[in-house]
């Protein structure tokens, strides 16, 4: 692993971009939705990107869906991430269980530099509901696998991976105010036989709250361990019944963030933005889900 750092270096200078110095499986959203509010779902009623996220979301879902999604950070050619995910329901006492395949690529002149995979299965299931209130909680497993390109002196990094764990809990509260946690990597996962590289714990709080029908509010706060704290919150709004207009902010970087939703008869494109942060460039995120059910029913 100690070739890594010099391979992505060299490629952001040839490249001619100032790119930030990724570590491995960096916190890159993989829901449009999201990033355009910001980042703060972690609360969210129903999320199909679940297992990625907060896997207690998945004690409220009400039928089959899929999802896939693509994006470029920063709009650096060389970089891609895309993620695949899909819902399916047990039953109300059960809760719901959820899949998904994320993969991040660096690749540059032709040449695969970085390949990084993450295979994640997770269980959310609610343990108390009543009138007014409601707690669910949940699990995830993540396979993480990562391989590095041979350096321009011949020396092959070769791959490695690790397993690592993630639980969340999310509760209703009067019905409008929703408050939900995850904990990324519990066990302190590390990548690596002589010279290990520790993957990121993350911890992330939040609030949802739903003043009215139609408008959806999110807080959250990311830490990482042994990092500052970052803030996210956005909002969405329902423009139209098949209309979603969203925006929001993070900070570290700062930046601003919106987008929109589309849905129709069980379809619902996605598309989210986010400015650099500095001298960094914008993102755009686009994503398509599929829903047995009406695509907005049961969200926060």
């Amino acid at each position: 692993m100690r070739h890594r750092l010099a391979v992505l270096t060299t490629i952001a200078l040839l490249a001619g971009a100032c790119a930030p110095a990724w570590a491995a499986f960096e916190d890159i959203e993989v829901s449009p939705r999201f990033r355009a509010i910001g980042g703060a779902g972690v609360a969210a009623a129903a999320d199909v990107y679940a297992a990625l996220g907060n896997p207690a979301a998945l004690g409220w879902i009400e039928g089959v869906s899929g999802a896939a999604s693509y994006v470029e950070p920063f709009s650096l050619g060389f970089a891609q991430q895309n993620a695949v995910a899909a819902t399916l329901p047990l039953s109300r006492r059960m809760g719901g269980v959820g899949f998904a395949v994320r993969t991040f690529g660096v690749r540059y002149q032709g040449e695969n530099l970085d390949n990084e995979t993450t295979l994640s299965i997770a269980h959310g299931f609610p343990i108390m509901q009543d009138a007014q209130s409601a707690l669910a909680v949940g699990w995830s497993v993540s396979l993480y696998s990562m391989s590095l390109g041979t350096s321009v002196t011949g020396i092959d990094p070769g791959k490695a991976s690790t397993l690592g764990l993630g639980v969340g809990a999310v509760a209703l509260v009067r019905d409008r105010t929703r408050v939900g946690f995850a904990i990324e990597n519990l066990n302190n996962p590390s990548l690596g036989d002589k010279d290990h590289e520790d993957l990121a714990r993350r911890l992330t709080g939040g609030v949802t709250y739903s003043p009215y029908a139609g408008v959806t509010t999110m807080l959250a706060m990311n830490s990482e361990l042994g990092q500052g704290m970052e803030y996210r919150g956005g909002v969405e709004l329902q423009a139209t019944s098949f209309l979603w207009l969203r925006a929001g902010v993070a900070s570290d970087p700062n930046v601003f963030t919106a987008g929109l939703g589309l849905a129709v008869k069980g379809l619902e494109l996605d598309y989210g933005f986010s400015s650099g942060g500095g001298v960094l460039g914008e993102t755009h995120h686009i994503g398509l889900e599929v829903h047995a059910r009406a695509p907005w029913e049961g969200r926060p």
